[in-house]
């Protein structure tokens, strides 16, 4: 978490033009530890009557920190508000900034792991469940836990988001997957993290809509992928082509909903007062 804070704040400092910070920061930087989340549920999951479909520990804490303090930066907002982080983390697709999520990101990492694990260890003779030569004490008796309580709600999960259907996945043998065991046998790897992290943004969005301060709820609707594309998808071959740092800025708080004027004036053009 301390090696992704500096060299996010070195990215931060050494490069001048702020459209190229925020796609080399969504692009490369965050990337860079998502593979750590999966180990950090792992080891740091103690309460296991919840599934964490919004995962929480000490390594995210720091990680998200640093993400808002990045997008701090770019803003020039000292304090950014819960509904701008929220959108920040939205999928182009649903007309977000396309930051990634660590909270949700941890959930669909670790099922995946262990949907391989399952598969290798059946594939190489050993069932997980029943051979200790495979796994030690320790690692055994987790995964066991981990496997029991935790499979079963995904697999609920997928079903009441269609994830598991022939549309998305393009295989007519998914069709034929019913129950938990045929889930974790041969639903396949290949974009199951992307479908789990967009059916849980989809529900979070569902929720947000409707707790979200009335000043930015009815502004949500317009909330569109052909405003968050330009921001990070466009040619940088030709310097007549970039987004000023001034302009992307501009952009940048529109897309999240933030004011406009860092130092908003109390007094109207008219003379007057608003109440």
């Amino acid at each position: 978490a301390s090696e992704f804070a500096d060299k996010t704040h070195r990215l931060a400092t050494r490069l001048h033009d702020k459209q190229t910070r925020s796609s080399l920061f969504r692009a490369c930087s965050q990337p860079s530890v998502t593979h750590l989340l999966a180990a950090d549920l792992y080891h740091n999951w103690t309460n296991t009557n919840d599934t964490p479909f919004r995962w929480n520990s000490e390594f995210l804490k720091h990680i998200t920190n640093t993400t808002t303090s990045f997008l701090s930066h770019l803003s020039g907002i000292n304090t950014i508000p819960e509904h701008a982080t929220f959108l920040s983390y939205l999928p182009a697709s649903l007309g977000g900034l396309c930051y990634r999520d660590y909270a949700i990101s941890a959930l669909p990492s670790f099922i995946k792991a262990l949907m391989r694990s399952f598969r290798l260890a059946n594939t190489k003779g050993l069932h997980p469940l029943h051979n200790r030569f495979f796994y030690d004490a320790q690692f055994f008796t987790r995964l066991r836990i981990h496997y029991q309580l935790t499979a079963p709600r995904i697999f609920d999960f997928c079903n009441e988001n269609s994830i598991i259907n022939v549309s998305n996945t393009g295989s007519s043998a998914i069709s034929e997957i019913t129950t938990c065991s045929e889930f974790l046998a041969h639903y396949p790897l290949k974009g199951l993290t992307r479908r789990l992290y967009l059916a849980t943004k989809k529900h979070e969005l569902s929720t947000f809509v409707r707790t979200a301060p009335a000043s930015v709820r009815y502004t949500l609707p317009l909330l569109s992928t052909l405003t968050s594309l330009p921001l990070h998808i466009l040619c940088r071959t030709h310097e007549h082509h970039r987004i000023s740092s001034h302009l992307f800025e501009l952009m940048l708080k529109r897309k999240l909903r933030l004011p406009l004027s860092n130092s908003p004036s109390t007094t109207c053009a008219c003379g007057t007062t608003p109440a």
